[in-house]
């Protein structure tokens, strides 16, 4: 009896100090602090963020980056942290398209294995091709992306474009997929179930978004974390973010629910090629851009339109008309001549195995 006693006291003994173990090595919180509805933020993804000069504005919070201006120059990680203490790092890249100028682009999706999994250019974009999301191997290789922005110290993703449904159930096949609502929810649903199992740099799950895409809000904002939101206000509801608009849709799904919603505006009297007015936007259209600017929507106004759309010029609303102008300094040198990375040099190589529960195949759900 005596050494049975002993025998469960040791096992009660390991299992407490697994549990411990455990509790020490998960994150404290779900998400950084001062990620919260209403946190300042900026997002630069046109041009690599120059690391070299001073960054500006120092009270953003929230990064919004390019995952592969990081891969070219990892620097601008460090660039923003040392600025900015506590930064949320987040690193854009495409999830729903492979465009020429990915890193990946030609060493995994133009190869014999993989060149299969892209369809249509996206119209406007011709160097952007609909990615096969129904493909289990083509989600491998977005979970890739997400990896990779672990490991080069990013605390989140922002996935762009998925919302291929819009063109394809209205019959038109514009992906080349024949994609639904359901097949965006499914990828995105398993997207985030991965990077949730990632830890940051800094201790927490890897942030995930969802960009646009308001028709399947209701549905994948328990999933995610924040929303990015283009053209909100002023724009496909008059400002208004009524009942039903596309602000309300995401005020409803994520602000409800504690989780920041970054928008961003694109007001014609900014600025142009030239780049920022210093005087900012017109009082007429900063009435319908900035609309309900103490909503908690993170707002920003941007310039639109070719190479200058997404670059560092910015306007924010809380401060009023006339005010609130910022330039965040870019290295367009680096956009041009920055070499990615030889595969394989990021440490993520697209042969590894990710712990997705998955098997990889390539194949199609039903």
């Amino acid at each position: 009896m005596a050494a049975t006693k002993k025998a469960i006291n040791l096992l009660l003994l390991a299992a407490m100090q697994a549990l411990v173990s455990a509790v020490m090595a998960a994150p404290s919180t779900k998400t950084p602090p001062g990620f919260v509805p209403g946190v300042k933020w900026q997002i630069e993804i046109q041009n690599p963020l120059s690391a070299k000069s001073a960054l500006a504005p120092t009270d953003a919070l929230v990064w919004d980056i390019d995952l592969y201006h990081v891969e070219r120059n990892p620097a601008i990680i460090q660039h923003i942290r040392s600025a900015v203490k506590d930064a949320t790092i987040i690193c854009y890249f495409n999830a729903g398209l492979a465009q020429t100028s990915d890193c990946d682009f030609n060493s995994v999706w133009q190869t014999p294995a993989h060149k299969k999994l892209l369809a249509n250019p996206i119209k406007g974009f011709e160097g952007e091709f609909w990615i096969d999301i129904k493909s289990q191997d083509a989600r491998d290789l977005i979970k890739h992306r997400i990896a990779l922005a672990q490991k080069l110290g990013c605390d989140g993703v922002d996935p762009d474009n998925i919302d291929g449904y819009g063109i394809d159930e209205g019959g038109d096949n514009g992906t080349g997929w024949n994609l639904s609502q359901t097949d965006y929810i499914k990828f995105i649903t398993e997207l985030a179930t991965y990077a949730h199992s990632l830890t940051s740099k800094r201790g927490f799950p890897i942030l995930i978004g969802q960009k646009n895409a308001p028709e399947i809000a209701p549905k994948v904002a328990p999933v995610l974390d924040f929303a990015v939101l283009e053209g909100c206000k002023g724009l496909q509801d008059g400002g208004s973010g009524g009942s039903g608009g596309f602000c309300d849709v995401f005020a409803k799904s994520y602000l409800d629910a504690g989780k920041p919603v970054f928008s961003i505006g694109y007001p014609k009297s900014l600025g142009g090629r030239g780049g920022c007015k210093a005087s900012g936007v017109d009082s007429a259209e900063f009435a319908k851009v900035c609309a309900k600017s103490a909503d908690m929507f993170s707002d920003v106004l941007k310039l639109s339109g070719g190479d200058v759309e997404l670059d560092g010029c910015t306007q924010y609303c809380g401060l009023g008309v006339g005010k609130g102008v910022v330039t965040t300094a870019v290295d367009k040198k680096e956009n041009e001549t920055g070499e990615c990375p030889r595969l394989g040099s990021s440490g993520v190589g697209v042969g590894e195995d990710l712990d997705s529960g998955e098997d990889g195949a390539d194949k199609e759900e039903d």
